[in-house]
């Protein structure tokens, strides 16, 4: 009888400054061979701030000296837009199955004045 085994799970901070016009991407995350995603989305600070998260991912594998293999950026759709607005907040992004090798954060600004924005996301493997 086999058992399934979890591996010590990845774990990431990404920051931003929501009073950024230019709003913000993260860099991309490499996710190969893990089974499930969770991010924890917090925000304080801000003043008038409105703004919408998404979360982008890719397949394929980079090559060393050519990105001919791999995908470009699509938008993952969670059936609503994650929108952050109002002084301070939070959200829950579960992504329970993965299929795509790499993903990351994009924050598009629409209002606002200050506010910080953390993202705490991991990944885990669940062995068989």
């Amino acid at each position: 009888m086999s058992r399934k085994e979890i591996q010590r799970a990845y774990q990431d901070v990404v920051s931003a400054d929501l009073s950024n016009a230019a709003g913000f991407t993260s860099s991309a995350i490499t996710v190969n061979q893990v089974d499930g995603l969770f991010a924890v989305v917090e925000w304080s600070g801000g003043t008038g701030v409105t703004g919408t998260l998404i979360v982008q991912a890719r397949v394929g594998e980079p090559l060393v000296d050519s990105n001919d293999k791999i995908s470009s950026w699509i938008s993952l759709d969670f059936g609503s837009p994650i929108t952050i607005s109002g002084a301070s907040g939070s959200h829950v992004i579960e992504i329970i199955t993965t299929k795509f090798t790499q993903y990351r954060f994009a924050y598009t600004y629409t209002a606002g004045s200050a506010g910080s924005l953390d993202i705490r996301h991991t990944a885990k493997t669940v062995g068989a």
